[in-house]
């Protein structure tokens, strides 16, 4: 970049710049060892490019662990025969879960790449991702504008097991306004064990339109999605609805914000707790 920057004409082109503070070194300088480590990656090519591949990048790993014992990278090279972990099964919190069914389980977009989910026939429909993230939770939030009966029914098995399992929460806050909520809907979701939910009647100030869901798992593979989708069964189904699935390996910042953001939605007191049986929820 200082190359190029230099080549160009002055008096037609002017620019800023700044050193990086220390506490942002780390974010920015391996974001851009990445684009360079995939560069020296891609470049490897013929019959034997994962060989390469695999051998540059313990040479890198080796590099790293001489030069920052610190780091304990040492049990961090790839094995000659390279795989990827796709699921972990717990059995004593999923004795009803077979081993086999773990693949039909994993959404079909990963728990560690960032996607958009476009409502294309050619993708997976969000109903069929979300069946797949509840099942594969740890912990639930959602922040949903409203919901309706036609689009928590296509989800309803998968909140039943999710709830039923010991040390599972989740948490809905959604919104009265224009009367869209269902209350058939609010009320299922308030009869599951390890729920709470909350809703907001406050129209008059800050509507809440946010369409959001947190799926959080206890091995650090937390995602979200937030989009423009409802729980409707158009808008999780077949409208044109747009929705990006962030996840916590590759857009950790962002994970976190909404993390932050939703606890202090949670803590509001203009979203009051529902009633639900005879627990009430603050």
């Amino acid at each position: 970049m200082r190359r190029e920057l230099s080549e160009l004409d002055p008096t037609r082109w002017s620019w800023n710049q700044e050193a990086i503070e220390a506490v942002e070194s780390p974010t920015i300088l391996s974001r851009y060892m990445e684009r360079v480590v995939r560069r020296a990656v891609d470049a490897c090519t013929g019959d034997q490019a994962l060989q390469q591949r695999v051998s540059l990048c313990n040479d890198i790993v080796g590099r790293l662990s001489t030069r920052v014992p610190a780091a304990e990278l040492y049990g961090s090279t790839i094995a000659p025969q390279v795989e990827i972990l796709l699921a972990l099964l717990e059995r004593s919190t999923s004795p009803d879960l077979s081993i086999d069914r773990l693949g039909e389980l994993r959404p079909k977009t990963g728990l560690s790449q960032s996607t958009l989910l476009t409502g294309s026939p050619r993708e997976p429909s969000l109903a069929s991702e979300l069946r797949k993230e509840i099942l594969s939770s740890d912990k639930i939030d959602i922040l949903m504008s409203f919901i309706k009966w036609s689009g928590l029914r296509l989800i309803e098995k998968e909140l039943h097991e999710f709830t039923s399992r010991p040390n599972t929460t989740l948490r809905i806050i959604t919104t009265s306004y224009i009367g869209a909520t269902d209350l058939r809907a609010v009320s299922l979701l308030a009869s599951l064990s390890n729920t709470k939910v909350r809703v907001s009647y406050d129209t008059n100030r800050t509507r809440l339109h946010a369409k959001a869901y947190l799926f959080h798992r206890n091995s650090g593979f937390t995602t979200a999605y937030i989009g423009s989708s409802n729980i409707s069964g158009a808008a999780i189904t077949s409208g044109l609805e747009w929705n990006l699935k962030v996840t916590a390996r590759d857009a950790p910042d962002i994970v976190s914000k909404f993390v932050g953001t939703l606890e202090t939605y949670w803590s509001d007191p203009r979203v009051p707790g529902l009633l639900a049986g005879r627990r009430a929820y603050s």
